[in-house]
């Protein structure tokens, strides 16, 4: 059946011609009476031509077929019978379509998106004939890993792609896949010896680069005896992925692919009896038996020297070969920290020099966007953006290919045998030649004319960013070093760890609904077993770590009597957590199914509680909100007896973040986790504006102090830490170039936040008290991160109501009273933003703002967050740099002495390197002094950049205080260590080092302890909080179980005097309560919030951050801060102003200007509105953002007290 008719959308209207028979069709669509589009379906077959407009035409026809039945249907005449008519709608389409017999005579279809219109056509020559169809690739029902039939990959041809796709950007391409031994040994002879720029790219099977797939070693056999056993089992195999082919180009439009593990045609390298491969392993094999590499040990090494030529794979063979060109060649890269790992599986060292991911990220990632996430920085995408190319692909050639979905992970969340992960096992090495040869080969041409572009700009128009540009090329290696290894967890306490958090979450749960009288007699018996546990848990918890510090050979399992009482601890330390958790659980149903059930991860629960309880007002929406920001308020409230003001809140506060460790982490950790409970994360290197680095896949950067106690060493290493200390605040004072206190940065003991509150209260370091050093700890963090006074205030007192919102703002006055160049620094940077709409870091990284809202139009609001952002973004990119500076330095250090698997990187967490050392083979105090000296590097105009270091068999304990080695102590270790080898020169174990580092910081520590005390200098002062601290630390003697605070630090001291014997009174030296105690905190940063609520920064007058306005605004010709000083008020209905001059009124005065603002507030549209504009200190203006009308100027200037002007 033949119909003729149209095809019409909103942009084109073409003729339509469909050919009907039963289950085959052919559609046709004509423009300017050639054939545009069409298609064929002939059986199971389809075919198409031109472009899949056609097939899109047939899809919807068949769709109105499938929806015919007899109940829309109706019969209708028709010049060759009766036919029947449907009518009906369908995916918001209506149909009207006319069968005769089985064929379609007549339809009449539409949507908001296009038309159809087709009738009976008698003239069967109609339809054109000889169309060059293309027959079109189908999709398999099911695709099984690991099948090695070709037949079972279906790959479309390039010319079924093109119907789609735009491909022309091909044709003038020199595209090439080496096959050929002979035609390759020419290639890479002639790279041997080129000094140029390579552009290089490697095919994998997928992300999967880790040291589990490394070549001849122990960590690639464990894999595989791990998978072994859990096909036996049937259960789930954990995949690593392996090298298909690599690329090079050094010349654009012409690229070479050398395939090595393809599997639908030859492979270079795949006849070992050609005679140019029988003569490659022969060299390959020479060189590391009597030549170049006969003393190599490493694990290529070894793979060489023991498997017959016969059996080296193409890889192998493959990378050997070009080992000298990617090792010593100017290798260029985008995303060169992916193609470090990929070298790093056959023990080659990337000579990474240019990588265009870095490139477009230093120099224009944040150029068109505000966000902290940028624009993207994947080749596709700038090959798009860049050079116009569209380029393919996997999914464009293979029907059956999935994106992988599972982030990261690396197991199924879904249990039971067999089961298996969702998403196709489709990858690159199924592609076939025709594909590979347009597919493979692009990323090397696209990225080296990426680099042309990039480059040449670089150097003409950043130049000041090419130190930091090559500092960036090393951390990117050093990113895949540290991705390559990963990090561990131990397997052992993990789940333990869980089950205690589990235990505390029901603990604090039963204590909220103890104080809310939610408790049945039930859930308190249970509650009372939990108790009982707990206690008897910490007892036997004290019991085997006394037990653990008898036990020798370095953890090595024998039968001595203290081992042997340490494990049956463990054994019954475990059956207790796992009573204790069952008893929880019983607790769990008995809350869930009792008469007052109440759901704390329920957020509209909670709010209804604590807001009827406390008669809290709901926000401007009728919110009841319980996040965060808006609890954070009330957390530190208190009674007159010191007691928690809102307990509920408290303990939900407390409830959540151990909720969210448990969800967020333990709850999916182990999806993450290769055998031996390594996890390896992945880090983005420019992911945010400042420069910092981020983590995913689990973000390890986040892991709390519960996490972090579990993550361990590998066998036969031990773990430093080491971490710039107030490294922001160094970078600040340093870049406003404020003399005080550079001077002061000098002492490694000054903590920064006691140091502030000294300027600030003008009192001795000494004499700072709690309370003036957490003023000041609000400020620090608070100032540089652009911290209104709203959220200082909810820092210094817990609320945020007018008064606290002034006291803010005095205190905000006295911060900046000593530090004038601080002050001023952050108006340059606030004028360099406003003025350029960019600042930049001391090394030239550039971040960008924007004043305009997502329609375009100015806003004031983004304008103040710009402002707000600019003085982190200088500090913190800054920091940023220094880090990633230490980090370069630390990763050549490695490359240089030989020490690529042996010191290992394993996290970079902002201002800290977490590494782990083989103390079997390195010297463990040679390679701290190494990597202090990296890190204290000597920067113009900047105070000693002090690390803080740490030797331990924990990243928890390893940052901890108690091996924390100060930096005099460092220096002592450094100097001992400047003639040593790097090298071990015997065998040590853990243990002794351990022990070795606990003792010099324990000597170090009473030593500086003795010093301070025989000083007669002082004598009769308070005792310096760094004396304090340590006291506090290491020298209690047991005195904990009986004193705290005062008296806890006074006995002692005196314990201390008495066991040294000095013989000097203790109380020559003044401990009070009200003494600042240097705490071990967790890190707080108030980080640069991208993504915050525009809406908030424009809510209610009370307690509001103020948006700064510091351009000039003038009326009639007068500058406005000039008349509001002059009067005082000022209320202009034609400028829309209503402007006070807040720096004379008193607090009382305040409180009620705020009452009567209220009173006569109005929205911003009203046209009788007026904007409330405040003066403050150094003649600056801020809108408040607050609009009212009806305002009085008389009436206000009676009750203020001042004189005003009312403008008509």
């Amino acid at each position: 059946m033949i119909t003729v008719g149209e095809y019409k959308t909103p942009e084109e209207s073409l003729g339509l011609i469909c050919k009907h028979e039963d289950k085959n069709f052919e559609i046709v669509l004509v423009k300017n009476n050639m054939v545009y589009s069409s298609f064929k379906k002939d059986g199971i077959e389809e075919y198409s031509y031109g472009n899949k407009k056609a097939r899109g035409v047939y899809k919807t026809l068949n769709m109105g077929l499938k929806g015919c039945s007899s109940k829309n249907g109706a019969p209708v005449p028709f010049e060759l019978g009766v036919a029947i008519r449907y009518m009906f709608k369908r995916a918001k389409i209506d149909f009207s379509v006319q069968k005769f017999k089985t064929d379609i005579c007549c339809a009449e279809i539409s949507s908001n998106d296009f038309y159809i219109f087709l009738n009976y056509s008698s003239n069967t020559a109609i339809m054109p004939t000889s169309i060059p169809y293309i027959k079109l690739a189908k999709a398999k029902q099911e695709f099984r890993e690991g099948t090695d039939e070709d037949k079972d990959v279906v790959v479309r041809s390039l010319d079924e792609i093109s119907l789609e796709k735009d491909t022309t950007w091909l044709a003038n391409k020199k595209y090439y896949i080496v096959n050929n031994e002979a035609t390759a040994e020419k290639i890479f002879s002639y790279l041997d010896n080129y000094k140029g720029v390579i552009s290089y790219d490697t095919e994998t099977s997928g992300l999967r680069i880790n040291m589990f797939g490394k070549i001849g070693s122990s960590r690639k056999k464990e894999l595989e005896d791990y998978n072994a056993a859990q096909r036996a089992k049937n259960e789930e195999e954990i995949r690593v992925d392996y090298l298909v082919g690599i690329i090079f180009c050094v010349e654009n439009d012409v690229s070479y692919y050398f395939p090595c593990s393809n599997r639908k045609f030859k492979n270079l390298y795949s006849n070992v009896e050609d005679p140019v491969t029988k003569r490659t392993i022969e060299l390959i094999k020479a060189k590391y038996t009597v030549a170049d590499y006969r003393n190599r040990t490493d694990d290529m090494a070894r793979y060489i020297r023991n498997t017959p030529a016969n059996e080296l794979g193409c890889d192998v063979i493959l990378m050997e070969r070009c080992r000298e060109i990617i090792s010593k060649g100017h290798i260029l890269a985008h995303n060169g920290a992916f193609e470090w790992k990929v070298g790093w599986l056959y023990n080659i060292d990337t000579n990474l020099r240019d990588d265009t991911m870095i490139l477009h990220q230093l120099m224009y990632k944040f150029r068109t966007t505000t966000s902290n996430r940028g624009e993207p920085s994947n080749l596709k995408y700038l090959s798009k953006v860049e050079l116009g190319v569209d380029q393919l692909d996997l999914k464009d050639f293979f029907v059956d290919f999935e994106e992988d979905n599972s982030k990261g992970e690396i197991r199924s969340r879904s249990s039971g045998k067999g089961k298996k992960k969702k998403g196709s096992s489709i990858d690159f090495s199924w592609m076939d030649y025709e594909g590979s040869r347009c597919y493979a080969p692009a990323d090397g041409d696209l990225t080296l004319q990426l680099f042309l572009k990039y480059k040449r700009d670089l150097i003409e128009n950043h130049k000041d960013l090419e130190y930091l540009y090559s500092v960036e090329v090393l951390v990117a290696c050093a990113v895949g070093y540290m991705e390559f290894y990963g990090h561990r967890l131990d397997e052992d306490k993990i789940e333990e760890v869980r089950e205690t958090n589990f235990i505390h979450t029901m603990d604090i749960e039963y204590q909220f609904r103890e104080l809310n009288n939610m408790i049945s007699d039930k859930e308190k018996y249970f509650h009372t077993k939990i108790i009982k546990n707990t206690e008897v848990l910490k007892s036997l918890d004290k019991e085997l770590a006394e037990l653990q510090s008898k036990v020798e050979d370095d953890g090595i399992k024998t039968k001595s009597k203290e081992y042997l009482a340490a494990e049956s601890k463990k054994i019954e330390i475990k059956g207790l957590i796992k009573e204790t958790v069952e008893i929880c659980k019983n607790l769990r149903k008995e809350i869930d199914g009792g008469e007052k059930p109440f759901n704390l991860a329920s957020p509209a629960q909670v709010a209804d509680l604590i807001y009827n309880k406390y008669n809290f007002q709901p926000d401007e929406n009728g919110k009841k909100s319980v996040g965060k920001k808006v609890l954070k308020q009330y957390l530190k409230v208190k009674n007159a007896d010191g007691t928690d003001k809102y307990p509920d809140i408290v303990m939900y506060t407390e409830w959540k973040k151990l909720d969210t460790l448990l969800t967020k982490f333990f709850d999916n950790l182990q999806y993450f986790m290769y055998p031996g409970g390594f996890i390896f994360s992945s880090f983005g290197q420019i992911s945010t504006a400042t420069g910092r680095m981020s983590c995913s896949k689990p973000n390890a950067q986040q892991y709390p102090k519960d996490i972090t106690a579990i993550v361990i060493p590998r066998e036969g290493f031990i773990m430093l830490d080491a971490d710039f200390s107030q490294i922001e605040y160094r970078t600040l004072v340093a870049m406003a170039n404020e003399p005080g206190l550079l001077e002061k940065f000098k002492n490694p003991d000054n903590d920064y936040h006691t140091m502030m509150a000294s300027l600030m209260y003008g009192v001795p370091y000494a004499s700072v008290t709690p309370k003036m050093r957490s003023d000041a700890k609000s400020f620090n963090f608070g100032i540089p991160y652009g911290m209104g006074f709203r959220s200082l205030a909810i820092l210094l007192t817990g609320r945020c109501g007018v008064s606290e919102v002034e006291e803010a703002k005095e205190k905000y006055e006295l911060y900046f009273k000593d530090q004038p160049n601080v002050r001023t620094f952050f108006n340059a940077v606030k004028e360099m933003a406003l003025v350029n709409k960019y600042t930049k870091t001391k090394w030239g990284r550039v971040r960008h703002y924007s004043f305009v809202d997502k329609d375009g139009n100015f806003s004031q609001a983004r304008r103040a967050m710009a402002l707000r952002q600019a003085g982190n973004a200088v500090i913190q990119g800054t920091a940023a740099d220094i880090f990633k500076i230490s980090v370069a330095r630390n990763f050549t250090y490695i490359r240089q002495n030989g020490l690529l698997g042996l010191l290992l990187i394993i996290n970079m967490i902002h201002d800290e390197q977490l590494m782990e050392i083989n103390y079997e083979q390195l010297n463990v105090q040679r390679v701290l002094r190494d990597v202090v000296a990296n890190m204290q590097m000597k920067i113009d105009g900047f105070p000693p950049l002090f690390v803080g270091a740490g030797i331990s068999d924990s990243w928890a304990s390893a940052k901890g205080s108690m091996a924390e080695i100060h930096p005099n102590l460092a220096s002592q270790l450094s100097r001992e260590a400047d003639n040593m080898s790097v090298w071990a020169q015997g065998p040590t174990t853990r243990k002794q080092w351990l022990e070795y580092f606990n003792k010099r910081v324990y000597d170090f520590r009473v030593q500086k302890v003795v010093n301070y005390l025989n000083d007669t200098s002082n004598y009769g002062k308070d005792l310096h909080p760094a004396i304090g601290n340590l006291i506090n630390l290491q020298f209690t003697y047991g005195l904990k179980d009986k004193y705290s605070g005062e008296e806890l630090t006074t006995k002692s001291l005196e314990k201390f005097i008495e066991m040294q014997g000095l013989g000097i009174d203790y109380r020559l030296f003044s401990v009070h309560s009200e003494q600042a105690v240097v705490e071990e905190e967790e890190d707080t940063e108030y980080e640069d919030n991208e993504d915050e609520d525009i809406d908030e920064m424009e809510g209610s007058f009370i307690g509001r951050e103020f948006a700064l306005v510091d351009e000039d605004m003038s009326l009639y010709g007068v500058a406005l801060q000039d008349i509001i000083k002059q009067f005082g008020l000022i209320v202009s209905k034609e400028k829309r102003v209503c402007g006070v001059d807040v720096t004379i009124l008193p607090y009382k005065m305040k409180d009620e200007l705020a009452d009567y603002l209220t009173e006569h507030n109005c929205e911003a549209d009203d046209p009788d509105g007026v904007q409330v504009v405040f003066l403050r200190e150094n003649n600056i203006l801020f809108e408040t953002g607050v609009w009212v009308k009806g305002v009085n100027g008389s009436v206000m200037s009676a009750k203020l007290g001042l004189n005003s002007i009312l403008y008509r």
